[in-house]
């Protein structure tokens, strides 16, 4: 027992012992960053402040920092390595410093646990900063600088108010590189108590150049920082409200100018050609006109462009720039030397050195053969030393090396003047006429454009009424004092402002119709040309422009009459002069306006109101819920018209419905059996105006209750004909129910009916009353058998004891009928009879006979018994 709970309580420890060593693995900082720019380095050959000029230091969540560079792009470090007796036998290599965030470092402590402790986080921007530059070793567990560029071992890195120190070690130099803190977010007691924003000019370590807080401009910029140096602008977030300082970091950014003196000859060629020399041909000549603008960017590096010579650019090229691959690229090295760099992409080139020289504002400029590749080492331009000087090189704009003392700040010809970034060259398209007495003295054009025409005397074109003759000018070069000429050619040719040739068709402004045959035409800036004048306007001669046509009107209607010079017209009767995205059906009161450019017809339903400026009426509003039309409104069809007899409005359809049916636009005919009609020019049968009415419905029934409409569009019904009767709905009258049942045809009275021509009964008959819309039963002593026909009485020997019979009855044996209509039959007197069914009359029984009363048959004497003719008994003899 006891060793088991011994074996519990090992595990207890280690279980303990693995969450404390966790949760010291597990380190938390507040992410933030600082920003830091240079603003002392006794050299810009420090390889770390040629990369980290301006850099941001990041630290993250889990304590690790990372440096950013903020201004690394365009600058090189040396790439290739070898003892020091070997150097002058081997060739140098450049790569460009670092543009991407750099590795991730982690604070570790001395046992290499990793810690949140300031100190060590202190060590670990230090270790970014010693490897950034030629990069880490990642492969291992922690990063490891391929070739660090050291710092010093006892105090690599300091943090004092507003600025941090990194000191380099002896071996590297010993020097120190200074920065000054123009931006944190970072809290700063996890790095350094002293890790603040600078915010006062006696915070730097030269204040009286490199620092501009005397109030002497509202944004810290009163006067420019010294050459070799840059402004940061920062904000003093201690005082209320907040102020903006500048601080000077060690490059300028702006331009600079310098003149040249004569270069009698240089003899670099082929790859090393000087194409600054050999292009620009002014340079070889007693008076060069050649001069070079220093384009300087923040990170020290620079353009240095040709400029002033014609000869230098390139007539080839009519867009963009036009010096081609004539311009160099160099960049800072101290603030009194400039040097070129070779690149990848162009090995073997003619290298750059620009230095100050004496007092004043020469500099000494040489230019000499140099290669990437091994290949060239035994070039003869390179192991002879070729080298091409140029005897006087003089600042003439800004401040270049350190000459002179003072900028200068009245630029030459051929620039202009920006504040705090001195001289650039005027640009193509422009002229610069300098220099003036004043800073900004110097006006940027742009070459002015062409009116629309070069010369008056060339054939087609015109001045126009007291118009002066304009020639066009241009300017493709850089660094030109006036703007040049466009020839003189026909057709003309003009340019637009600020244009580098002249490469446009000189134009005609004036757009005088007799040019066009006539036809309305206005300018075009768009297209830059003559265009007829659109829908909606037509030409003022004086303002020689189109106008809006006036309204109610329409648009030019030239192209469609083929009459020239017709124009505004007035809409046709039915349509309004309207204007995108108007339209007649929803245009309302007020929208009928000038500059109309089109007609468009009121819809089916409305019609055009008297006054041209008011939008369409509905027929209804205008004449009455009995009119309509249809169709597009015309001068001949701008009127409501009445519902005419035998027609009816179709309804209206719901919105979303298809077909769809406005109202007042649409007629039909009236069905089968039904119909419609005027009582009066204003009284319409029926009233309402979507529908028709049955003849059943009419009044008084006596009239119209035996009629029907057998065709749609009737406007009356009409009578049945004797012996028919209205059909209403698929049923017999008899047995229908008279009334709103559409009656379409007539059908013939069935078996036992009939109907006279005019469907009227006398009082005293069976219904009693007049017009009755149903057929009459026959009457008793008549019968029919034939639709369609009148009741016939029963003929004689027959008889009908009924109503409504189909056929007569014959009388049977022993009776007769001997007239028509018998409603019965008479018995045969005693002595007669009737031997058969329909007897008209009796017959009289022989003698030897006797028969009694309606006896069918006579019966003969007994023996002994006799009897004459017609005896109703037989007598003894």
């Amino acid at each position: 027992m006891a060793a088991a709970a011994h074996w519990r309580g090992a595990v207890l420890a280690a279980v303990c012992l693995l969450a404390l060593a966790s949760g010291a693995a597990a380190q938390t900082c507040t992410k933030g960053i600082f920003k830091l720019d240079l603003v002392s380095s006794p050299t810009n050959s420090d390889l770390i402040a040629r990369c980290l000029t301006s850099v941001q230091v990041n630290l993250y969540g889990n304590c690790t920092v990372s440096l950013t560079p903020l201004n690394a792009a365009g600058n090189w470090v040396p790439g290739i390595w070898t003892g020091a007796a070997n150097v002058a036998n081997t060739y140098e290599n450049y790569v460009e410093c670092p543009r991407d965030v750099g590795t991730k470092i982690r604070p570790v402590d001395g046992t290499g646990a990793a810690t949140s402790n300031a100190a060590f986080i202190r060590a670990a921007i230090a270790k970014a900063f010693e490897g950034h530059v030629y990069g880490f070793d990642t492969s291992g567990a922690t990063p490891v600088a391929k070739h660090p560029l050291s710092l010093d071992a006892a105090t690599p890195i300091a943090f004092q108010s507003g600025l941090v120190t990194l000191k380099r070690a002896a071996g590297a130099g010993g020097n120190s590189l200074v920065y000054a803190v123009t931006q944190r977010t970072v809290v700063s007691t996890q790095i350094s108590s002293s890790l603040v924003a600078v915010s006062l000019c006696s915070q730097l370590p030269t204040p009286a150049t490199m620092c501009r807080d005397d109030g002497s401009d509202p944004q810290g910029v009163g006067s420019a920082c010294p050459d070799g140096s840059y402004g940061i602008t920062i904000t003093k977030a201690d005082v209320d409200p907040p102020e903006v300082v500048k601080v000077c970091g060690l490059c300028p950014a702006g331009s600079h100018i310098v003149t040249l003196g004569q270069m009698a000859a240089c003899a670099l060629s082929g790859s090393y050609e000087l194409k600054a020399y050999t292009k620009c041909t002014s340079w070889a000549q007693a008076v060069p006109t050649l001069q070079f603008a220093l384009e300087v960017a923040g990170d020290c590096s620079m353009d240095i462009k040709p400029i002033t010579d014609p000869a230098c650019a390139d007539p080839t090229l009519t867009t963009g720039h036009p010096y081609g691959d004539i311009q160099m690229r160099a960049y800072y090295t101290t603030p009194t030397k400039i040097r070129s760099l070779l690149e990848t992409g162009n090995p073997s080139a003619p290298m750059l050195a620009i230095d100050a020289s004496g007092t004043g504002s020469a500099l000494t400029m040489s230019f000499w053969a140099a290669s990437l590749d091994p290949t060239q080492g035994g070039a003869a331009q390179i192991t002879a030393a070729t080298t091409c000087t140029a005897p006087t090189a003089t600042v003439v704009g800004g401040q270049v090396a350190g000459r002179p003392t003072t900028a200068i700040d009245a630029c030459p010809v051929g620039s202009y003047y920006k504040p705090d970034e001195y001289c650039y060259a005027c640009p193509v398209g422009s002229y610069c006429p300098g220099p003036g007495g004043t800073a900004q003295s110097g006006p940027v054009g742009p070459c002015p454009p062409g009116k629309c025409r070069t010369l008056a005397d060339l054939p087609g074109w015109e001045l126009g009424p007291g118009a002066a003759p304009e020639l066009d000018q241009y300017n493709p070069y850089l660094g030109q004092s006036a703007c040049l000429t466009c020839p003189v050619v026909d057709p003309p040719y003009t340019s637009y402002s600020g244009a580098t040739s002249c490469n446009v068709k000189a134009l005609d402004k004036d757009c005088i119709p007799s040019r066009y045959g006539g036809a309305g035409m206005e300018f075009d800036p768009v297209s830059q040309a003559c265009q007829k004048c659109p829908p909606g306007t037509q030409r003022d001669n004086t303002l020689k422009k189109c106008v809006l046509c006036p309204s109610p009107g329409m648009p030019d209607q030239e192209s469609i009459t083929g009459v020239p010079g017709r124009h505004c017209l007035l809409c046709p009767r039915g349509s309004l002069a309207l204007s995108d995205p108007q339209t007649a059906a929803t245009a309302v009161d007020g929208q009928i306006t000038d500059g109309a450019t089109f007609c468009d017809a009121c819809p089916p339903g409305f019609v055009q109101d008297a006054d041209p400026l008011k939008p369409c009426i509905a027929c209804a509003a205008t004449s009455g819920p009995y009119s309509y039309r249809t169709g597009d409104a015309t001068p001949e069809n701008n009127v409501c018209v009445k519902i005419p007899a035998g027609y009816k409005l179709k309804l209206p359809t719901a919105v979303g419905v298809t077909p769809a049916v406005v109202a007042n636009t649409e007629i039909e005919m009236c069905e089968k059996g039904r119909v419609s009609f005027w009582k009066t020019d204003a009284l319409r049968e029926p009233t309402d105006q979507y529908s028709c009415i049955a003849c059943a419905d009419l009044l008084p029934t006596s009239t119209y209750g035996h009629t029907y409409a057998p065709h749609e569009g009737m406007v009356a019904c009409i009578p049945c004909a004797a012996g028919t009767i209205p059909y209403s709905t698929g049923k017999w009258c008899s047995a229908g129910t008279p009334g709103s049942q559409y009656t379409e045809s007539c059908v013939t009275c069935p078996d036992g009916y009939y109907r006279d021509a005019y469907s009227k009964r006398p009082k005293g008959t069976d219904t009693q009353h007049t017009g009755n819309v149903e057929c009459d039963a026959c009457s008793q002593s008549y019968y029919n058998n034939q639709p369609g026909t009148n009741c016939d009485a029963a003929p004689a020997g027959t008889y009908t004891n009924s109503t409504g019979s189909f056929v007569f009855t014959p009388c049977p044996k022993g009776t007769f009928n001997s007239d028509t209509a018998g409603d019965s039959c008479m018995p045969c007197a005693a002595g007669r009879f009737s031997p058969t069914l329909g007897s008209k009359e009796c017959k009289t029984c022989p003698a030897g006979t006797y028969s009694k009363a309606q006896s069918s048959r006579c019966l003969d004497c007994r023996a002994g018994y006799s009897s004459p003719a017609g005896s109703p008994a037989c007598n003894p003899w």
